[in-house]
């Protein structure tokens, strides 16, 4: 081996080791991540954490077109709080499901008008959109629990056609 091609490597490794010296090592940045979200994520965290009531103009039977990303989201969200308190997740998609106006009778007995029913689809429909019912009740009746402890609950009505026409709410006294 020449002197000349001998210099020449020594130098090359003492050039690459002195450069391989002065950069920091990937785990030396990482080795503390920060614990505190930067404003750019904060702002990211809050407009995702936004929930608007939807608002939909009644229609007599259900259209998916009304199925916006939002109310999908509170969907998902409703279903993921099975046996929590959920009433303000519904509250803010209720308008896009089936609802009739009903009679107040006597004894605090309700007769639903189907005839007026807004929103009506099917049960497979309205289980996509909140999941399995937590009961069936014997006449047909869906029900859904919105409070963690069991005291307040929607129920969907199922009309003539096997339709869900109604929802009504129940709760303990």
């Amino acid at each position: 081996m020449s002197t000349k091609r001998f210099y020449f490597i020594v130098t090359l490794f003492l050039l690459i080791t002195v450069a391989c010296e002065n950069t920091p090592s990937e785990t030396s940045q990482d080795a503390e991540p920060s614990k505190e979200l930067s404003e750019a994520d904060k702002a990211l965290v809050k407009d995702i954490m936004k929930e608007e009531v939807v608002e939909t103009e009644p229609q007599a039977t259900f259209d998916q077109s009304q199925l916006t990303n939002d109310v999908l989201g509170l969907c998902v969200k409703f279903k993921a709080l099975d046996g929590a308190d959920r009433q303000g997740v519904f509250n803010k998609f209720e308008t896009i499901l089936p609802s009739c106006p009903v009679d107040l009778l006597e004894d605090n007995i309700v007769e639903p008008n189907i005839d007026e029913a807004v929103q009506v689809m099917s049960v497979n429909d309205l289980k996509e959109l909140l999941g399995e019912p937590n009961e069936v009740r014997e006449d047909g009746m869906l029900v859904y629990n919105l409070s963690a402890d069991k005291t307040y609950r929607v129920l969907f009505l199922t009309g003539d056609s096997g339709a869900v026409v109604c929802r009504l709410y129940e709760g303990a006294s």
